[in-house]
């Protein structure tokens, strides 16, 4: 008998999917940002948020998906000093195909966030506090709980005949043929060879050529390489059928591209009334779990490692329903009677304006010499806050402000802090812990870089060391120490993480009411 050895390629032909483009990165979110509206799915599904915020010089807007299986797969946006003049129809119906900016994401990304960076259209001539008119929409993907479609598949499941109960096609479309059927059998395989057509395509150019037997004693079609191409984005599945016939075990292999090497047997047995292969023979069907893939070519190898008969019956690969949605960031609609379409609207903060209040401390007005403001005192615009746990320190901390010339003469104006104050105010013995933090929260824009400066001096008393931290953002940025009476002006640029930031001053000397002087703070773009 002679022996023969079949190397089976099988070409499976999918559709492909659109190419993905590089994510915008030009920007992420600042910590804290509240969102500015929902992003909302099919009309009604909040499946995100969309985050927007501004520079001097930019426009961001942030797209956050957090509904659990929800994902990106397009993104279109634009921003116009009046929403008229985003792109739609003469019915005003909304193009996102022609809005400045987007992007495209393939499933297999997951994407759930995109970022765009738009210099700040000028409607103005000054920028600062204009409305704007965005429009933010997307396209966005989820799986189906429990369903499945099929990305391809080689050989028909089994038809019962509803009259005898037996299977009509068993093996038909690999290769069989007339006259096999519920009572008859195929070919002799110690005279007929398995014949095949090399490639087998399936879904573009059908064949009946394919080896209906695996045999691996006579080397019947014993390797079997199926390529496809196409995607999995959430994973699949491969599901095969086929049957053991009448010899003892038999073992199959399965591999390849996102599928991990895994074993496969069944034994031979006759059972009269399973209805496939002369009614006799045990059906079998296995399932394999395949993971996700991008777009491209794969390999999935077949080996059939014992026995000496096995009968092919069908191959698919099956992969998880997704439901695609339009979404758009929640606002007005563009036209009442059109599609649902919308913009929402956005007021430019204004970077320079940080707040900041009495930065060279000529509040309150001092009437002699120096005296102490509690915090919250009307015009002191600091918040103030004692260093420490000072036992006996009254309940709200002090702030102590000097005229000029009562120690030292003021950098700025008339009137400068000292971050050691006093319990008690003028006529006071002095001498307690009372070192302070004064901080005020400002208005600034994420990302932004500013410009912070302040003078200060120690005050030196009786040759003691004073020393004092700059804290911005929650972060320390500076320290300064000395025991000479001397003003120093420091600048240094700092940058902006969110809408507000707290700019502090701490006294961090010995706690004994005497302690830095600090004057002229001001906080600017840099």
């Amino acid at each position: 008998m002679k022996k023969h050895v079949f190397a089976i390629l099988i070409v499976l032909v999918a559709a492909g999917v659109v190419g993905t483009a590089a994510a915008n990165e030009e920007c992420t979110l600042p910590p804290g940002l509240e969102s500015y509206t929902d992003l909302l799915a099919g009309q009604t599904e909040d499946v995100g948020d969309i985050y927007v915020w501004n520079d001097a010089e930019y426009l961001y807007v942030y797209y956050m998906i957090d509904a659990p299986g929800w994902y990106l797969t397009e993104t279109h946006l634009d921003a116009k000093c009046d929403e008229s003049l985003i792109p739609q129809t003469s019915k005003e119906n909304p193009i996102p195909g022609q809005y400045e900016f987007g992007d495209t994401f393939a499933m297999t990304e997951m994407r759930t966030t995109w970022c765009q960076a738009i210099p700040i259209p000028a409607c103005n001539d000054d920028v600062c506090g204009q409305e704007l008119a965005i429009a933010a929409h997307a396209v966005v993907v989820k799986l189906v709980e429990g369903c499945t479609e099929t990305v391809w598949q080689i050989g028909d499941v089994e038809e019962v005949n509803a009259t005898t109960g037996l299977l009509n096609n068993y093996a038909d479309e690999f290769n069989w043929g007339y006259p096999a059927g519920p009572f008859t059998a195929g070919p002799n395989l110690n005279i007929d060879q398995p014949a095949f057509t090399n490639p087998f395509i399936v879904g573009t150019t059908p064949t009946d050529e394919f080896p209906y037997n695996a045999n691996k004693i006579k080397e019947y079609a014993t390797y079997i390489n199926v390529q496809w191409n196409g995607e999995l984005p959430f994973g699949g599945t491969l599901i095969f059928s086929w049957s053991p016939g009448q010899s003892a075990t038999e073992v199959k292999q399965f591999s390849g591209d996102g599928i991990s090497l895994q074993s496969f047997s069944a034994f031979g047995e006759a059972q009269s009334g399973n209805g496939w292969f002369l009614d006799t023979y045990p059906l079998v069907e296995n399932t394999l779990p395949v993971q996700p893939l991008v777009s491209g070519d794969y390999d999935i190898y077949i080996r059939h490692t014992q026995g000496d008969g096995t009968f092919w019956d069908w191959l698919r690969l099956e992969k998880p329903c997704v439901q695609e949605e339009t979404a758009w960031g929640d606002g007005e609609r563009f036209a009442e009677k059109g599609n649902w379409g919308m913009y929402f609207t956005y007021t430019v903060r204004c970077c320079g304006d940080t707040g900041l209040v009495n930065g060279g401390f000529e509040a309150p007005v001092v009437q002699e010499g120096w005296d102490i403001f509690q915090s919250g005192t009307d015009g002191l615009g600091w918040t103030v806050e004692w260093a420490g746990d000072y036992s006996g320190a009254p309940d709200i901390a002090n702030l102590e402000i000097h005229t000029s010339g009562t120690v030292v003469d003021a950098y700025g104006g008339n009137q400068y802090a000292e971050l050691d104050t006093d319990w008690d105010g003028p006529g006071s013995s002095g001498g307690e812990e009372a070192s302070v933090k004064i901080s005020q929260d400002l208005n600034t824009c994420p990302g932004q870089d500013y410009t912070l400066a302040y003078a200060w001096s120690p005050r030196g008393n009786e040759g003691e060391t004073d020393e004092m931290e700059v804290w911005w953002d929650g972060y320390k940025i500076d320290t300064h120490f000395g025991s000479a009476q001397e003003w120093t002006y420091s600048t240094q640029t700092v940058t902006a993480t969110g809408l507000i930031t707290e700019l502090a001053f701490v006294e961090t000397g010995t706690a004994n009411s005497f302690g830095m002087f600090l004057d002229d703070v001001s906080v600017e773009l840099a």
